[in-house]
């Protein structure tokens, strides 16, 4: 590195971890496209200090709710999680405990735990449910 005087450093810096553990954050908003009003997510894993993997995309359905569309990401998500610790057993480096998800949406977060403690998500797809059940196998914590 060089220093010169009064300059701010903005260099990369490491540092050993001794746990490599795969986190993820993840976000979305809801019907923000003023086309077709369909939402977007966005999240970005971690292992360790550094990040792993990005992405944000439109989500495929146009959700009726916030908390159908924080429903949905947080699925997406989850799936995501699954695949890069499947990847990450193959590279040796094992996953041990449930991935963390960090995500802002008590109503969504509730929602994983108990699907059917909600009247009104009924009309959410099949599909979404996934996460509920990533939950009750301790493959996820949210």
């Amino acid at each position: 590195m060089i220093y010169v005087k009064g300059t701010i450093d903005y260099g990369l810096h490491y540092s050993h971890v001794k746990k490599m553990e795969l986190i993820d954050f993840s976000d979305s908003d809801w019907g923000s496209n003023l086309d077709d009003r369909k939402s977007t997510f966005g999240q970005c894993f971690s292992l360790g200090l550094g990040l792993i993997t990005w992405s944000s995309k439109k989500q495929s359905i146009i959700a009726l709710s916030s908390c159908e569309a924080k429903y949905i990401a947080l699925t997406i998500a989850s799936a995501q999680a699954l695949w890069l610790r499947k990847l990450l057993d193959e590279i040796g480096e094992k996953q041990h405990g449930p991935i963390t998800l960090y995500y802002d949406n008590q109503s969504a977060i509730q929602l994983a735990h108990n699907p059917i403690h909600h009247s009104r998500s009924k009309h959410f797809q099949l599909n979404y449910h996934f996460i509920h059940d990533m939950v009750e196998k301790d493959q996820i914590e949210l």
